[in-house]
């Protein structure tokens, strides 16, 4: 009789264990969610345990080794060490920055993001897309009001200067994870000035920085009259301004721009082969 009780609890426990363990492959994460309640826990490379027997795999998974390129050129699906190493960087359009006396210098700049170990809930719920594009105008925004305090001598030739500044600033620096990361859930890392001179290296150098501060604002306006979500703010921003075909675009040009968008989620969320 002992026996078979042993064996009952036995198989219980291993039927219970079955249904909570979770596996995931390496650099693989996946959320799981408890339906009362709604919390969710993050599941990484290597088994874990559900929080509860009711809790559920949510979505595809995530790869954790990916990462999308944001520049001032648009938004670019690659490697950073690919975009480095095969110089793209030397390719992105520049755009237009007034210095203090007004006189323009023009600056090429990237950096990218990947998922945020702690912080997936929000990545899944902000969008990498969204990510994208937020982190897009904020680096725009903070570069054209630091040169704007500047005088030219004092611009030119503080590309690392700048780029450190950013980092710190906007992103938190190596050690510290920013408002930022933790409100979208990723990884911000290598934001930096390639270029910053005189000269017009591109057509898209005269883009205004008017269309980033713009679309910040009418975003914040339309979460705030119209209770919004910020991702149906921003797609209907978007869709209202015309800017997704004026800012977000690889380095083939304009044409293809909203896929640039899909690209972003492909990158995280499809399993490769």
């Amino acid at each position: 009789m002992a026996i078979v009780v042993i064996l009952i609890v036995l198989g219980l426990v291993s039927l219970i264990l079955g249904i909570m363990m979770v596996s995931k492959p390496m650099n693989k994460a996946q959320l799981s969610m408890n339906p009362f309640g709604g919390k969710t826990k993050e599941h990484h490379q290597g088994f874990s345990l559900k929080k509860s027997i009711f809790s559920s795999l949510q979505g595809t998974e995530i790869d954790m080794t990916g990462n999308i390129i944001i520049t001032s050129g648009g938004i670019l699906a690659m490697n950073w060490d690919d975009f480095i190493k095969n110089k793209v960087y030397a390719e992105i359009p520049t755009r237009a920055y007034e210095t203090k006396s007004k006189t323009p210098v023009y600056g090429s700049w990237a950096a990218a993001f990947k998922p945020l170990k702690g912080y997936l809930d929000n990545f899944i719920t902000k969008t990498p897309q969204v990510a994208a594009i937020m982190a897009m105008a904020d680096i725009d925004i903070y570069i054209s009001d630091l040169i704007a305090r500047e005088e030219i001598e004092n611009v030119i030739g503080k590309k690392l200067v700048i780029s450190q500044k950013l980092a710190k600033d906007i992103f938190g620096g190596e050690d510290k994870l920013s408002p930022f990361e933790k409100s979208y859930g990723v990884d911000m890392f290598n934001p930096r000035l390639f270029d910053l001179n005189l000269g017009k290296r591109s057509l898209e150098a005269t883009e205004k920085l008017f269309e980033s501060k713009k679309f910040k604002e009418s975003v914040s306006n339309m979460m705030k009259d119209n209770k919004m979500t910020e991702e149906q703010a921003i797609n209907a921003t978007l869709a209202a301004t015309g800017m997704a075909k004026k800012t977000l675009f690889g380095l083939e040009g304009v044409p293809g721009a909203i896929e640039k968008l899909a690209d972003v989620a492909k990158v995280f969320f499809e399993k490769k082969s």
